[in-house]
């Protein structure tokens, strides 16, 4: 295989996990509503990109669950029941839980006290009432959190529940609650111990809330 080949597949790559993420981030942010049709031309004009990468990202996004291809209508962004929202909710709580126990056992001193630090970040930004420097930081703290499962599929899966979940959260208007700045004290002090039933029941705690959330809107 000659250098020009090898960029050629190179490139093609590099623009399919463009689309894909582009179209993942669409889906997640509810720009992409649940039942839309994923019209091939149409997104690759968007994104300026050929075909090709579209149907290779869809694709991927129809594995990941967040898309689903309808006989005779084509592909189209999931439109979930109440019934698969709470239960990708609860899957995603019971990820969230053994990748905490897990943290509690495992994590290395420096990445206890980068968890610590992350915890100390958000709480500047609680008290800032800063919502996007809290998103930020709540994400870089539970993705770190997983990272010291250190177990290669649970991270995979629980990327993938959270997409899912925040999906969820996007499309039916749940609110961001920032005001809490003592919300990762009970988990990061359980993981920083090592106390690994802690860790799991305050993990547990932390997806309770969004599912708290989810139940009481879908039942005004």
């Amino acid at each position: 295989m000659n250098n020009t080949t090898e960029q050629v597949i190179e490139n093609k790559q590099t623009t399919s996990e463009y689309a894909y993420i582009r179209l993942r981030n669409m889906i997640e942010s509810g720009e992409l509503k649940p039942g839309m049709r994923l019209i091939h031309r149409e997104l690759a004009k968007r994104l300026d990109t050929s075909n090709i990468p579209i149907i290779l990202a869809i694709s991927r996004l129809e594995h990941d669950g967040l898309v689903v291809s309808v006989p005779n209508h084509g592909a189209q962004v999931v439109d979930w029941t109440y019934e698969e929202m709470e239960c990708a909710i609860l899957i995603r709580s019971h990820l969230e839980q053994m990748a905490a126990k897990c943290c509690a056992e495992r994590a290395s001193e420096e990445q206890r006290t980068k968890i610590k630090d992350l915890a100390s970040k958000y709480k500047d930004y609680s008290i800032a009432n800063n919502v996007a420097g809290c998103l930020e930081t709540d994400d870089a703290l539970h993705t770190l959190v997983v990272k010291c499962s250190g177990i290669d599929l649970l991270i995979r899966m629980l990327n993938n529940s959270r997409v899912i979940t925040n999906t969820i959260r996007n499309i039916c208007w749940l609110s961001t609650d920032v005001s809490r700045s003592d919300i990762h004290d009970g988990l990061v002090e359980a993981i920083v111990t090592g106390d690994q039933e802690l860790a799991k029941a305050k993990a547990k705690e932390h997806i309770d809330d969004l599912l708290a959330k989810f139940v009481s809107r879908c039942k005004r």
